[in-house]
């Protein structure tokens, strides 16, 4: 004999019904054991797409992809909210328009007091806008890397390159080192190694900084005086 709800748990059960009918942010989609909706509260026209009376009587598979159909999602969804009370997930869905909603939710497996199961409520909530800035946030990162990877192989490259016109620039040196005799050659002769000097400490840094990206270079720390290195 089923037993008379009080006056307090009547009115519990109207509250529930009304915030189920109400809700803005959440969408209620109840189903009978095979899946079918019978139910359509909340927000789920307004997220959805569809009236209750054209979600009324199908199948849950119709909010779902394509893609996700064709690999039995909808079902399997139901399978595991059966075996493990319910089930949670976060994937796209359809709206009526065919556009997609980015949706985490819940399934949930309703049953009576004997176990059998009486249906399906799932509830859904869209966070397509956090999605997409999930998503162009990770976009940005992946432009980042990627310039980033960039850069290191044109300073690679560039420090390779700079080695073979200085092969050529150090051979000049060197002979005018020899040949040159007056003061004014020599100054000029000196002046063009320490230029190259200089060119062969970038062409260096560049090698150093490829190396390092790729885990090649190892930093030994030492004691300096700072001094010198002001003085040099």
């Amino acid at each position: 004999m089923a037993k008379e709800k009080t006056p307090l748990s009547a009115e519990v059960d109207r509250l529930i019904h009304l915030w189920m009918q109400q809700a803005r942010d959440q969408a209620f989609v109840v189903m009978d054991p095979q899946g079918v909706i019978v139910g359509w509260l909340g927000a789920a026209a307004a997220l959805l797409g569809h009236t209750a009376e054209e979600a009324m009587g199908r199948h849950i598979g119709l909010i779902f992809t394509s893609e996700d159909q064709a690999k039995g999602y909808a079902e399997y969804e139901l399978k595991v909210a059966a075996e493990d009370r319910f089930s949670e997930d976060s994937r796209w869905h359809v709206r009526k328009d065919g556009t997609r909603i980015w949706v985490s939710g819940t399934v949930t497996a309703l049953r009576d007091p004997d176990g059998t199961i009486l249906g399906y409520i799932k509830v859904l909530r869209d966070l397509t806008d956090e999605r997409s800035h999930t998503e162009r946030f990770v976009n940005q990162l992946s432009e980042m890397d990627l310039a980033r990877s960039n850069t290191h192989t044109f300073l690679s490259t560039l420090g390779h390159e700079l080695r073979n016109p200085l092969a050529v620039l150090a051979n000049v040196e060197m002979i005018l080192q020899r040949v040159v005799a007056d003061e004014r050659g020599r100054k000029a002769t000196q002046q063009l190694s320490g230029q190259l000097a200089v060119l062969r400490k970038i062409a260096d840094d560049l090698m150093d900084v490829s190396r390092l990206e790729q885990g090649k270079l190892d930093l030994e720390l030492a004691p300096a005086d700072l001094r010198e290195i002001l003085q040099e």
